[in-house]
């Protein structure tokens, strides 16, 4: 078994010993010495073509393997990263274990090691969607994330790196799968949020649960980074045999002051606390046409019941800058991002950072507005907004199965 401390120093991550331990005695044995087999040229190049990659980042994690004979404890990283994720014990989202990634300062492949963990893991991925029937095409769509993740990288860092095995462990965990435009992750409702439906016209109330510290406008205090409304207000809720009172969120995704009362004879819970959800994610690229989302969101009612009948979801959910509510009064109406909008119930999100539009609109989570150039309609929109003295977040949405159409 390869010695935890020599790896950890050789890699320079002796402060995230801890992190690298998880599993290790358990799996250390399986580690061998020596590069692993499947880190070789080959089998990568192989494994890459299945995973959809561009011949850049292909090409680049075939050349980088040559940095095994110099710093081999980048293989055995690699191949403890794999076996955490064939061994399949690991949360759902991959949460039990932080990923640490050496520094290109190392090695200018090192911060390829969990790249080509992903790629050994590859073949498994097939074999197990197939047995659930999964057609091949399914995965490879889902696989294209590595591509994705390795092309952003190199645009924030400057140069090839991967550092997202957490979202990737869902992939390889048969859990994320990529239909059409989006994708769609099995999970649990933990947003604060009751979805009641009215028993006769079918029309659905979204109720704030209580104790929550939100500002006056009905979004949570400090959200984006804001100061604290002093209008804010403190939200109360209530069930019981004869029905609910909470905080009714509007159309907009805007929590009210006042609450209001729902009778159980009239309204019926459809999305609580725990019931299984699908989270919808929107991979960057390839436009957001309302047409292809529609299409997609068919595919996924009809795809996780046929394929994961346990998981019997009771709503498609998503967070995302994309669902902020003030986009709406900035962009034309027609716009392909308001028509995707417009096909979701919106509530607030305790986004308290406000990062993510500046990240994936502007290119810089950091971007001062008052520097840029917008060059797009969109880009002008976020950056006008934010020099009038507005500020952007993400808000969560939610589409029953039923109103997918």
């Amino acid at each position: 078994m390869p010695d935890l401390d020599a790896v950890a120093t050789a890699l320079g991550l002796t402060d995230q010993r801890a992190a690298l331990a998880a599993g290790w005695s358990e799996h250390g044995a399986q580690l061998g010495e020596g590069v692993p087999s499947f880190l070789d040229a080959e089998a990568i190049a192989t494994a890459a073509r299945r995973a959809g990659l561009a011949a850049e980042p292909a090409a680049v994690l075939v050349e980088g393997l040559a940095a095994l004979r110099t710093l081999p404890a980048l293989g055995t990283l690699a191949a403890h990263a794999r076996s955490l994720v064939l061994a399949r014990r690991l949360a759902p989202d991959g949460g039990g274990w932080s990923w640490p990634l050496p520094s290109a300062d190392l090695h200018p492949a090192a911060p390829l090691v969990y790249a080509w963990a992903v790629l050994g893991c590859v073949d498994d991925l097939f074999a197990r969607n197939r047995e659930r029937g999964i057609a091949d095409g399914v995965t490879a769509a889902g696989l294209r994330d590595l591509g994705r993740w390795m092309e952003e990288y190199r645009r924030a860092k400057g140069h090839w790196g991967f550092d997202r095995m957490g979202w990737l462990w869902c992939q390889l965990a048969g859990s994320l799968h990529e239909l059409g435009r989006l994708q769609y992750n099995l999970a649990h409702w933990e947003a604060r949020v009751r979805v009641l439906r009215h028993r006769r016209d079918g029309r659905l109330a979204m109720l704030m649960e209580g104790r929550l510290d939100l500002r006056g406008d009905g979004q949570w205090q400090e959200v984006a980074r804001t100061p604290r409304d002093p209008a804010g207000f403190t939200t109360v809720f209530s069930e019981g045999p004869e029905g609910w009172r909470g905080h009714a969120v509007d159309g907009d995704g805007n929590a009210a002051r006042q609450p209001s009362a729902f009778a159980a004879a009239d309204w019926e819970q459809v999305l609580g606390r725990g019931d299984p959800v699908l989270f919808l994610h929107i991979p960057a690229g390839g436009g957001l046409d309302a047409d292809a989302c529609r299409e997609s969101l068919r595919q996924a009612r009809d795809f996780f019941p046929r394929h994961y009948p346990r998981h019997a979801f009771k709503a498609v959910i998503s967070i995302s800058w994309m669902f902020d509510s003030q986009l709406a009064r900035h962009l034309p109406a027609e716009s392909n991002l308001v028509r995707f909008q417009r096909l979701f119930h919106l509530h607030p999100h305790p986004d308290l950072s406000g990062e993510q539009i500046r990240e994936r609109v502007l290119g810089d989570a950091k971007a001062d507005p008052a520097r840029l150039v917008p060059a797009t309609s969109l880009q002008r929109a976020v950056v006008g907004h934010l020099l009038a003295g507005g500020y952007w977040k993400q808000q969560g949405a939610v589409i029953l199965p039923d109103e997918i159409v």
